[in-house]
């Protein structure tokens, strides 16, 4: 039997977590207290939980940003929607890449971007042109 240093009952050791550097194997607190604790840390601070819908769209928008902050300037919007239009149509999966990837420091530019089937794509992965 332990006490749990949050609620102060007595609770058998199966209702405390098990830890290798406590005296007696398991941490202090128990698994309902510790439960607790989490979920208003978590309710008090979104941003820390990695899968958060905040955090997720958080992380989109930096990443449309970086895109956004690499066109080159001579295309238009017209001209990505043909693109990706183009890649949509036909009965195999094709996708939109980029020659040189953005992560390479390629340009999200329609002189950039070709139209992969989907297991192309997959195999060029974030390597340059390289007979694509």
């Amino acid at each position: 039997m332990k006490v749990c240093k949050d609620c102060g009952v007595e609770k058998p050791h199966t209702e405390f977590r098990k830890h290798s550097k406590m005296a007696d194997g398991h941490i202090n607190s128990c698994k309902a207290c510790k439960k607790e604790y989490l979920n208003s840390y978590r309710a008090k601070n979104p941003r820390t939980d990695k899968n958060s819908p905040l955090t997720t769209r958080r992380n989109a928008a930096i990443r449309r940003a970086r895109v956004r902050d690499q066109l080159c300037g001579c295309c238009s919007a017209e001209d990505f929607s043909l693109i990706y239009l183009l890649a949509s149509l036909g009965e195999e999966e094709f996708e939109v890449d980029h020659m040189t990837p953005i992560a390479l420091g390629g340009l999200h530019c329609t002189s950039n971007l070709q139209i992969l089937t989907r297991k192309d794509n997959r195999v060029k992965g974030c390597s340059p042109q390289a007979g694509y």
